[in-house]
């Protein structure tokens, strides 16, 4: 398996130069690279300087396999994979061009992203155009594009649904955070994902398994989480330990307009302080919804916690909804959403199977304590917040 080796020195004088593969001192310019990289190969790129480009990067070659998928790494100034972040940076381009196209002149890919910044496109940070695309992002951020930090656009019929982002940063993007070109598309799952500052924070289309944990969606100047939906399908929403926090409109728009249904599941998250509902049903039929909350905790919605009154019988059995007191995060203005100590979320979750060893219930939220006795022994990641 191959290494591609790529610097910021010759990237930008010319991001089509071939190097020479599995030699560091003759690197390629990243679209070369990316060009040539096949299944199980990489592409790492150097720290070295700030990439500049004024084209888009098109992935419209090789595509790698689910056992080999291509890899593209970010790496320090000496070529180590170390968690260093490489910043892409497309304020270049012009007349809509996009950063990275993943595009569907390939019926599939298959690939890996690790430690990258994409920003400043005149439109996307990342477009998802292939009919299916399997693709890992880890430790990303996608801010300040023109349009969304990462928008899907596949033809009719096809499906994005297995783009995970993990540990990434979605922010400052005029579009959304995530977006999508309509309604037949599927959503990402996102792990330990910090959502903020943008237009919608994570929009989700119908026919779509959709999952979100671990993670803080705040300050979006419209929705945190919005279910666009119009066409026929079912879309089907999980979000465990989420924080939905300050948002200008609702913390879950689930209004539909048309369409089969949707299924919602919510567990140990806090929905608080959004400009809107906590969360906006607007059902058009009793059979388009079925929600299941557990140890979910409503604070300071300005339209209330739901747009329609419901009771009990409206949940599935076991649902637990707290009209609760305030989550009292540490400093929310400057964008911490960890517990302060006295916090009522503090342990009041759903403890699930304890591991060895575990003493307490979760907490409620994004963000564990990991101090005190009881909670905190959950999901420990912390996900990426640089403010606005």
């Amino acid at each position: 398996m191959a290494v591609y080796y790529v610097d910021a020195a010759t990237s930008n004088s010319d991001p089509t130069t071939v190097g020479t593969a599995d030699d560091d001192t003759d690197p390629y310019g990243l679209q070369a690279a990316v060009d040539a990289a096949g299944a199980g190969d990489e592409v790492r790129c150097k720290n070295d300087a700030t990439y500049t480009f004024s084209d888009t990067i098109d992935f419209d070659q090789n595509a790698g396999t689910a056992a080999s998928p291509i890899i593209l790494n970010g790496s320090n100034s000496s070529w180590t994979v170390d968690g260093t972040q490489v910043t892409f940076d497309f304020s270049g381009t012009a007349g809509g061009e996009v950063g990275f196209d993943i595009q569907n002149t390939l019926s599939s890919q298959f690939r890996i992203f690790n430690h990258f910044r994409l920003t400043g496109a005149d439109s996307h940070g990342v477009v998802l155009d292939s009919h299916e695309a399997y693709l890992r992002w880890y430790n990303c951020r996608f801010d300040t594009n023109g349009g969304s930090g990462v928008y899907g656009t596949v033809d009719s019929g096809g499906i994005i649904w297995k783009a995970v982002f993990i540990d990434c940063e979605f922010d400052n993007n005029t579009g959304n955070g995530y977006g999508l070109s309509n309604d037949n598309r599927a959503g990402p799952t996102m792990i330990g994902c910090s959502v903020h500052d943008n237009t919608v924070g994570i929009e989700l289309g119908s026919k779509s398994d959709d999952m979100m944990m671990g993670c803080v969606i705040y300050d979006n100047s419209s929705h945190g989480v919005k279910v666009r939906k119009t066409e026929a399908g079912y879309c089907m929403l999980r979000a465990v330990n989420c924080t939905i926090d300050g948002n200008g409109g609702n913390g879950f728009d689930l209004a539909q307009n048309g369409g089969d249904g949707r299924a919602v599941e919510c567990v140990n998250t806090v929905i608080s302080n959004n400009g809107g509902y906590g969360i906006d049903l607007n059902t058009e039929s009793p059979h388009d919804l079925v929600m299941y909350l557990l140890n979910t905790w409503f604070y300071n919605n300005t339209g209330g916690s739901f747009s329609d009154s419901k009771s009990a019988s409206d949940f599935w059995p076991g649902s637990d909804i707290t009209t609760g007191t305030d989550p009292s995060f540490t400093n929310a203005a400057g964008d911490d959403f960890t517990l302060g100590a006295s916090s009522g979320l503090i342990a009041a979750g759903f403890p699930g199977v304890l591991p060895a060893g575990g003493t307490g219930y979760m907490d409620i939220g994004a963000l564990q304590r990991e101090a005190g006795s009881g909670g905190g022994w959950g999901f420990q990641r912390r996900p990426r917040v640089t403010g606005a």
